[in-house]
């Protein structure tokens, strides 16, 4: 049955291609936004989260599955990460954003929503408040600081002097 779903980095990747010369913020929002609602609205893809968050483990046959996901979850990555460096170039994200770590959160983000809503569907409607969900996400990348400047050590004879 697993085999048989695509799993959602799938889709991203497949999105992602797709959208080629698209506004890149705009094809990670929707990716993730996507990912979500093909959750919420297909019965199928909500029972393989389900049996691979929380029925699953990932030993003997099933460590296959394990492995699948994994190189699943690398071209993902990558594919998010190239995404928000896009992003990036383009003014779209700040620069003191780290391209490598917003991936892993954006990541992380989507499938926590994911493993909580399977875990407790009735906590909140996944359909309704998935696109407010991942712009909450992606409105936090966009006000990320710039990287504080490291100041100078000053002897302490520079600092009386400059007094």
């Amino acid at each position: 049955m697993m085999r048989r779903v695509e799993l959602p980095a799938q889709a991203l990747m497949e999105r992602a291609g797709a959208a080629g010369a698209a506004n890149p913020l705009d094809m990670l929002r929707a990716s993730a936004c996507e990912v979500l609602l093909r959750a919420a609205r297909d019965a199928q893809v909500r029972r393989v989260f389900e049996i691979a968050f929380h029925k699953c483990e990932y030993v003997g046959d099933a460590a296959g599955i394990r492995a699948r996901q994994l190189e699943n979850q690398a071209e993902c990555l990558a594919t998010i990460e190239q995404g928000i460096r896009d992003c990036v170039r383009k003014g779209l994200l700040p620069r003191a954003i780290d391209p490598k770590l917003a991936a892993h959160g954006a990541m992380a983000y989507v499938s926590g929503i994911l493993y909580q809503w399977i875990l407790s569907p009735e906590s909140f409607s996944l359909e309704r408040h998935a696109q407010t969900l991942v712009d909450t996400y992606f409105r936090g990348l966009a006000t990320t600081p710039p990287h504080p400047r490291k100041k100078a050590k000053r002897s302490p004879a520079s600092a009386r002097s400059a007094a």
